[in-house]
């Protein structure tokens, strides 16, 4: 994984559970195609620019074959929805703990709850910080068919929780 360094806004944040106090981080609303993803136990975060992003545009495909291949009707952002779910699948970890990549909320890192509060809008400040670029290197070492079989086995779950019939 390689890094960048980038100037976000960051947001005190506690939990509500625990009240632990932690900080949250977002990147400005004019970074169009770029986020920040959290690993599942809201620890750590990464980089992930998904325009240039060549494995997005992959995953992407793979998806809409499947869907194609299976006549199920989706709208786009039923589309949305079912990349964001599964593209977790074709990215690395964060120190051995898997990226979370539909949205969601927040989550405390001491307690693992979504029952968080943030701080008044006038105290957020900005701040450069530095975080790991999402990077792929085990979904590399897949074959075509393995990398489909993954996606394929990845959205079934995804239509099944959605409330969709299995593919």
């Amino acid at each position: 994984m390689g890094e960048i360094k980038l100037k976000l806004r960051v947001l005190q944040t506690t939990c509500k559970k625990c009240k632990f106090g932690f900080e949250s981080y977002y990147l400005s609303d004019f970074t169009y195609g770029q986020r920040l993803l959290l690993s599942k136990d809201g620890k750590y975060y990464s980089y992930i620019n998904l325009i240039e992003d060549k494995v997005y545009d992959e995953v992407e495909d793979i998806i809409s074959i499947i869907i194609n291949h299976s006549n199920i009707k989706l709208s786009k952002t039923e589309l949305a929805d079912c990349l964001r779910q599964v593209f977790y699948l074709a990215c690395d970890t964060i120190k051995g703990i898997q990226i979370e990549t539909a949205r969601g909320k927040r989550r405390c890192p001491k307690c693992g709850t979504d029952e968080i509060e943030y701080c008044p809008e006038d105290h957020i400040f900005c701040e450069e910080k530095t975080f790991k670029v999402v990077s792929h290197n085990d979904w590399n070492k897949l074959s075509a068919i393995e990398r489909f079989e993954l996606i394929e086995n990845g959205l079934s779950k995804a239509l099944k929780s959605n409330g969709r019939i299995k593919i």
